[in-house]
This record gives structure tokens, sequence and C-alpha cells, in this order.
């Protein structure tokens, strides 16, 4: 893949209908200077076109990588969200500066216990940067755990943090799995992996952009849905498919279907990141992965849900076989504990560096 993609926007600066989230137009969904962009996928260098004097830069970091666990009793838990930061900066002509893209945490094949791994730092020119999600966690035993810690955003106009992996918190319980975090974007920190204080088998679902996977209480197993753009994961107390969250205009998506949200007619979707309106992936049966921005939903009967752009991977649980659901871009993958040798938790996603002049 390349390391980069230039993109031309052509008479889109004074469109009218665009979102406001319902708080004004928040900063980064303006059209900046001429409208160029650039997106590195990759690390590389940026040198200042001629004529450019101002640019502005967003900085998402990597996403941590879920545990993984086969050994019974256990437990497992999400990777964290990268960090974002994003700046105006004044410019030279001429001038390069380096680019780091971090990547996203790998699932650790390990067995019967393994932890996750980091996700990198995307930073430009040494001058802002959104560091990497934490790994998700593993242990052998039914002491609490913590989900892998966000990420942070430093040097920007505007930084936000990055969602953390569920937390798993009883002293009970035999397979309990958490969802990985949701990568921090221009509408905020991102939602956490569903947590779970629950006495019985768990699994939770991943943290959207913007809001958290589905919790778990009480002494009843289950597994819960990812978090949309419009409102966190519900919470459950059954193992019956649960609805995710919400997009960001209050549809949800139908159970055993995936997460969804339809681009509205006045939608200008120049790059990742201007299309996440996306509905949480429901829980309960495999595949159940978020819509952009959404997180993907737990299952306990195959490879849980991943998560949508920014979105976290939700988490599995009980069966051979089984996945964390992998992280979108920035965010945490999901964790897995499960019998079975061939079982890993999900890859963080890669962050990504965007430039506009």
């Amino acid at each position: 893949m390349a390391s980069n993609l230039d993109v031309v926007s052509v008479g889109v600066a004074s469109a009218a209908g665009n979102p406001n989230f319902g708080v004004g137009r928040l900063p980064g969904q303006d059209v900046f200077g001429s409208g160029r962009v650039r997106v590195f996928l990759s690390s590389g260098t940026f040198i200042v076109p001629p004529g450019v004097t101002s640019i502005r830069v967003r900085c998402h970091g990597a996403g941590g990588s879920g545990g993984n666990g086969s050994n019974n009793p256990g437990r497992a838990t999400g990777g964290g969200g990268g960090g974002f930061a994003m700046k105006t900066i004044a410019v030279t002509p001429g001038t390069s500066y380096g680019v780091t893209v971090g990547k996203g945490g790998v699932p650790n094949p390990t067995s019967p216990i393994s932890q996750g791994f980091a996700g990198g730092t995307s930073s430009f020119g040494g001058l802002l940067s959104g560091t990497g999600g934490g790994a998700g966690q593993a242990v052998h035993a039914t002491q609490a755990l913590n989900g892998g810690a966000g990420g942070s955003g430093f040097g920007g106009d505007v930084n936000f943090t990055g969602g953390r992996g569920g937390n798993l918190l009883s002293n009970s319980g035999t397979f309990q799995a958490s969802g990985g975090g949701g990568c921090a974007t221009i509408l905020g920190s991102g939602g956490n992996g569903g947590d779970a204080t629950a006495t019985s088998t768990v699994a939770t679902g991943g943290g959207g952009a913007l809001f958290d996977g589905g919790s778990l209480s009480g002494s009843v197993g289950g597994h819960t849905p990812g978090g949309g753009v419009g409102g966190k994961g519900s919470d459950t107390l059954d193992n019956t498919n649960t609805l995710g969250g919400p997009s960001l205009f209050g549809d949800f998506s139908p159970a055993g279907t995936i997460g969804f949200s339809a681009a509205p007619s006045w939608a200008i979707i120049r790059f990742v990141g201007d299309g996440i309106f996306g509905g949480g992936g429901p829980s309960g049966t495999a595949n159940m992965h978020g819509g952009p921005g959404a997180g993907g939903g737990a299952t306990s009967s195959g490879r849980a849900g991943d998560g949508g752009v920014f979105g976290g991977g939700g988490s599995s649980i009980s069966g051979a076989s089984l996945t964390g659901g992998k992280g979108g871009v920035g965010a945490g993958g999901g964790a897995n504990y499960a019998n079975g040798s061939t079982n890993t938790g999900g890859p963080g996603g890669d962050g990504l560096v965007l430039v506009e002049w």
C-alpha cells in the first residue's frame, strides 16, 4: 500500500447543511485552506508545497491488541485506543517534516496465557503526537483486571485521550473478556470497552469513537454490544442478542446484523474520519462488526465483531478457535478467553496522520 494518498477536494467549502453534532461546528469539520489533504498510512516525509504558509495536522495513535487466554479460570482485557492531537502550524514552503505512523499492537499467539502489545505513537515533526493505546492483559485467575490504557494527545490545539479497554472488576466467574477502546477523534475522547462487575462468564463489546461498549453486572452471564457514535452500547443480563449503541442519527442495527448507518445526503466524506456515523455491532452472534466509528459486538459463538473506523473490537469467550475483534483505525483490539489453543486476542488498528493545506 502506498505511504500516503493525495486527495483534492473541489467546491465543498461553502456547502450548506453540514452536521454540527448539536454543539456548533467542531474544529476539523470544515475545509482547511485550499482543501488539499494528504493521508499518511505509514511513516514518511511531508514537504510543504510552494506557496503554502499554514497547514493543519491530525495525529491518531495506534490501538493496543487484546489479551488472550485458555486456562480455566481466567480473564483477558481489551487493548486501549490511540490518542489524538490536531494543530494548525505556520510553515515555510519547501520545509520537510518527518511523519511517524504508529503500528497497531499485534495479536500475541503465546499459549495458554498472553498479554497483548501496545500500539505505536503517531507524530508530526516532533510538534504534535498521539500516543498508542496500552496492551490488553490476561491472567489465569479470577482476580480483577484492568483493560489497556488509552493513549494521549500532545502538542495540539486540540488533544484527546483514547478509550481504555474494558475493566473486569469482580473476583469470580470462570471466563471473562472485555472489548477494546475506541480511538480519540475530532469528536472527543474515545469510548471505553465495556466493563464487567458480573460474577459469571461474560464478554463485553468494544467502545466506539465516542461512547462505551455495553457493561455487565450481577450474577447472570452474557455478552454485550458495541458502543455507537450516538450512544452507549446497551447493558444486558442474559445471553440474548442485544442491539448495539445507536448511530449518530438514533437508528439501531437489528440483532443478528452488522452495525450500520447509511451516509446522509449532506455528508461530504473526503477522507477517513469524515463519515463516522455508525451504530455498534449487536452481541450474541459471530462477526457482528461495528459501523463507521462504532465498536464491535461480543460473542460466545464464534469470532467477535471488529470495530468500524476508530471503533474498538468486541471480545469473545467460551468456545474453541475464537478470536477477539480487530480494532478499527487507531482503536484497541478485543480480548479472548476461551478453551482452545488456537485462540487469539484481536489486533489493534494502525494509527493515522493527516495533513491539510
